[in-house]
């Protein structure tokens, strides 16, 4: 359901004031490029028995009784997606996980910093929605960052970079900061000074839907852009 697309654009902006000298003695303002995630409930796989408008009220007693309904059905090929009894009714339990590869080591190198870089200070991390049709707020998506060899958010190294807020239905937000954690600056600080490794952004999303929910549909396109300071030697 999340889908990542092949970006990594970087733009330099010498940070520094009129007359400030010699490009080695400035800071010089970086960003990631816009990395842009997509959570499209087209690929859930549901399918409602009678095609119905909401989730129907099925009693149940186990995971098994959810999975015995005739045409009651979830699972796609991005996700893991699961019927489930929950306080006695059947539920859809989806699970997404999707991350996007970032390469700055073409982009380092053009700004003249192949040399290295001995101080890297991250600023802040934006995140935009430029088109949202869902029919139901979002669950708070999360936002991991690690090694380019990981799989998924499971494997070591890969930390929580940022918890995002819940987005409500056909709502776009444009260009709002992420609360960042310690660990998660630490991680992309790290990435930056070591960048001819490769590096990701991992996003993660639960999604749950009850009895009575509508089915849900629609699109959400999200795009992030974090922004740092880098020193070189």
């Amino acid at each position: 359901m999340l889908k990542s697309l092949p970006i990594v654009a970087l733009t330099a902006a010498l940070a520094c004031s009129t007359g400030c000298g010699d490009l080695l003695d400035a800071s010089i303002l970086f960003d990631t490029g816009e990395q842009s995630l997509t959570l499209d409930t087209a690929a859930l796989g549901i399918k409602i028995p009678g095609s119905k408008a909401a989730i129907p009220k099925v009693p149940c007693t186990k995971d098994s009784t959810c999975n015995a309904v005739p045409g009651l059905k979830c699972g796609g090929s991005s996700f893991e997606c699961g019927l489930k009894c929950i306080n006695k009714t059947c539920a859809i339990v989806a699970s997404a996980e999707q991350s996007t590869r970032v390469d700055l080591s073409q982009q380092i190198k053009n700004q003249k910093l192949a040399g290295g870089i001995s101080k890297v200070t991250f600023e802040y991390m934006l995140y935009s929605a430029p088109h949202n049709s869902f029919n139901f707020d979002t669950p708070q998506i999360q936002l991991f960052i690690g090694p380019d060899a990981a799989k998924s958010t499971k494997e070591n190294g890969v930390v929580l970079f940022s918890t995002m807020p819940s987005i409500k239905r056909k709502n776009t937000p444009s260009n709002e900061k992420m609360s960042v954690t310690e660990t998660g600056k630490a991680s992309l600080q790290g990435a930056i000074i070591n960048y001819k490794a490769p590096f990701r952004f991992f996003g993660k999303a639960a999604l749950t839907f009850k009895q009575g929910d509508q089915i849900p549909t629609g699109k959400l396109i999200l795009k992030i852009r974090g922004y740092f300071k880098v020193d070189p030697f």
